[in-house]
């Protein structure tokens, strides 16, 4: 059986984007840490799932108002962005 620790990074490893830690910052990327898309980069939902990612950038999403102003500037530097 393998310590945990042997197992590599993982979501909590990795340094909070938003207050609630909703998204993960890993390098030049952005993860989600909860729903439906745990787990998988931002740019990869954006271009499988935009509708999610355009909530996700919105206030019904629960995120701060500076947090999906952070959101909405990185989704605009994104060669994936809203569009």
């Amino acid at each position: 059986r393998r310590d945990a620790s042997e197992l590599g990074r993982g979501l909590v490893d990795l340094e909070p984007f938003d207050a609630e830690g909703r998204l993960r910052v890993d390098g030049e990327r952005l993860v989600l840490a909860f729903g439906r898309h745990r787990g998988r980069g931002l740019e990869e939902v954006m271009q499988e799932d935009a509708p999610y990612v355009r909530w996700l950038a919105s206030p019904s999403s629960g995120l701060s108002p500076e947090d999906i102003e952070r959101l909405n500037a990185r989704l605009e530097s994104s060669p994936f962005g809203p569009g």
